[in-house]
């Protein structure tokens, strides 16, 4: 009779086990998952940082004329496996430009349409020649382009995700480049 006994509350035990275990881990890793994957407010946080460091360059106070310089600012190609919207970042890019009050951005509304549907990086083009014949009529003096790319480091528990935005600016009579920066954003 003990015996019985025994054996049912090992059993009893064990059932029990088995399932809070289970519905724990299961929680744990969803949550996981969910709070590494990239978000609106991951793109404001790397835009802001970035473009604190852009406007804090030496590249603007070389701008020798009168007035604010005029910029362009391309495509931000995605080189990572996931789905992050590179317009987004680009519009928050523009954003704390703009808000920034150093520099000014193409004024006619048809220009800002054109950039805004045809967004472009340089490597869209065959040769600098072609580039350049690109953003003449655009009137701007400096175009900015760049990449975000994803390091995951699988070694580590939790995984980790780095998360790289490189921002390119070029003069637009030249290409010349006059500033590269880079952010980083881990996850």
């Amino acid at each position: 009779m003990i015996k019985k006994a025994i054996i049912l509350l090992i059993l009893f035990t064990s059932i029990q086990l088995f399932y809070n275990c289970s519905g724990v881990s299961t929680k744990e890793i969803n949550t996981i998952v969910e709070n590494k994957v990239w978000n609106e407010n991951d793109s404001e946080v790397i835009v802001d940082s970035i473009v604190n460091k852009m406007l804090l360059s030496q590249w603007q106070q070389n701008f020798t004329t009168k007035r604010k310089p005029k910029l362009v600012v391309g495509s931000i190609e995605n080189l990572t496996i996931e789905k992050i919207d590179t317009d987004l970042l680009s519009k928050n890019i523009e954003r704390n430009l703009i808000n920034s009050g150093d520099i000014t951005f193409i004024t006619s509304k048809d220009d800002r349409e054109v950039i805004r549907n045809d967004r472009r990086n340089k490597n869209d083009f065959d040769g600098e020649k072609e580039f350049i014949k690109y953003l003449k009529p655009l009137k701007s003096d400096f175009f900015i382009s760049g990449d975000i790319k994803l390091n995951i480091d699988s070694v580590s528990v939790p995984t980790s995700k780095e998360y790289k935005l490189t921002l390119e600016i070029l003069n637009s009579k030249n290409l010349e480049s006059v500033s590269i920066m880079s952010e980083i954003l881990m996850k």
